[in-house]
């Protein structure tokens, strides 16, 4: 049985409850670490400034707390194998979906894989119209 480690927890609870309802379904089907949850304003501008990340503070979903936002990835990391982020993407999506039709989690979320600039470790909540 997959478990997430101490760093992955930690960023975990960082996170909207939704998030953390639904990663916790994912790791039940696949392994996965959590890069980041929460980013505070002098994480986020170092984010920004090296490139990680689009947006500065306080205008990232990673800036609210909890995060509205998530960075994941599958274990072992392979950045490389992007058939493995378009998988991992699949399953976040489907379980959200299923979550939300049974009124579990108030959100649906986006994946940054699918944006121009791709950002394949990247969901974020969002509240539907």
């Amino acid at each position: 049985m997959n478990q997430f480690s101490q760093k992955s927890h930690t960023e975990l609870i960082s996170t909207h409850v939704d998030l953390q309802l639904i990663f916790t379904e994912v790791l039940k089907l696949i392994d996965i670490t959590i890069i980041k949850g929460h980013r505070g304003e002098i994480e986020q501008n170092s984010a920004y400034m090296n490139g990680m990340s689009q947006l500065m503070y306080p205008d990232s979903q990673h800036n609210a707390y909890p995060s509205m936002a998530i960075d994941c990835a599958p274990y072992p990391i392979d950045w490389r194998n992007k058939e493995r982020f378009f998988y991992l993407a699949g399953i976040v999506i489907a379980i959200t979906e299923n979550l939300y039709k049974k009124g579990e989690i108030s959100h649906k979320i986006k994946w940054g894989g699918l944006w121009a600039l791709k950002d394949y470790v990247h969901f974020e909540l969002y509240k539907p119209q």
